[in-house]
């Protein structure tokens, strides 16, 4: 399947400049053109990560990361919506999930696997191992997080799913994650959602997903964190809110 080409915004904390021989983790982060600069954002708004990284890191309370924030495309839902949860599901159910044949979410993994992270490592001081290496988004973004980290475990051991968009192709990919989820032993996993706008619908499925992860052997508060936010929308406003939190947990 056909990637659209995008963009990549790269930001390096302040300790990079500070100490050549440091290296650092990297966080990988979806729709880069909605996490720094309000002017760039599809909304108007932004996640501000630069601000979230650098005073979290101040406070001690997470190291200091690289951020790498991948740009959507026009073909954001094809490339965000897990392919191999659709097989066989087709056609797509739920909120308009496309069959699995239009879905280019295995060559945009393949591009984060194969491409990006082996560039980001050659150009950059970075701790290229799995427990440095996050997966954050929101929404579809999130879904894409979770499949790269169950496909490639082996390359991202952190995830952040905020306001995961479980309700794509009539929650298939919940079914999926529940057979598929990375190891407890290696990986942390971060959950939160809202209450209001499109996130009053994401309850009964974090519910399933939640109920899996406890089968699986995750422990809440160990590696795995899963929140409510009443009164949280589905909006980059709220998603800068809750980033030190996930962000806290995850590195």
């Amino acid at each position: 399947m056909h990637l659209d080409a995008r963009e990549v915004d790269i930001w390096h904390p302040p300790g990079y400049d500070a100490d050549a021989a440091r290296r650092f983790p990297v966080l990988y982060m979806h729709d880069g053109q909605n996490l720094f600069d309000p002017a760039e954002s599809d909304s108007g708004k932004a996640w501000r990560v630069d601000e979230v990284v650098t005073r979290l890191s101040a406070e001690g309370r997470a190291r200091e990361a690289i951020v790498v924030g991948v740009w959507s495309s026009a073909r954001r839902r094809q490339d965000y919506m897990p392919r191999a949860p659709v097989q066989g599901h087709d056609p797509a159910g739920g909120d308009g999930a496309p069959p699995a044949a239009k879905l280019s979410s295995d060559a945009y993994v393949a591009f984060l696997v194969d491409e990006l992270k082996p560039s980001i490592d050659a150009q950059y001081r970075t701790l290229p191992g799995r427990g440095d290496t996050v997966l954050v988004g929101s929404s579809m973004g999130a879904l894409v997080s979770l499949y790269a980290a169950a496909c490639h475990p082996e390359v991202f051991g952190r995830v952040g799913a905020l306001s995961t968009h479980w309700p794509a192709g009539d929650g298939v990919v919940v079914d999926w994650l529940a057979d598929n989820l990375p190891d407890p032993a290696t990986h942390r996993l971060y959950f939160d959602h809202g209450t209001r706008t499109l996130d009053a619908d994401y309850a009964p499925y974090q519910s399933r997903m939640d109920q899996a992860l406890r089968r699986h052997g995750y422990v809440d508060g160990r590696n795995w964190k899963s929140r409510v936010f009443t009164g949280d929308r589905h909006d980059e406003d709220d998603w800068h809110d809750r980033l030190p939190g996930a962000l806290e947990f995850l590195l």
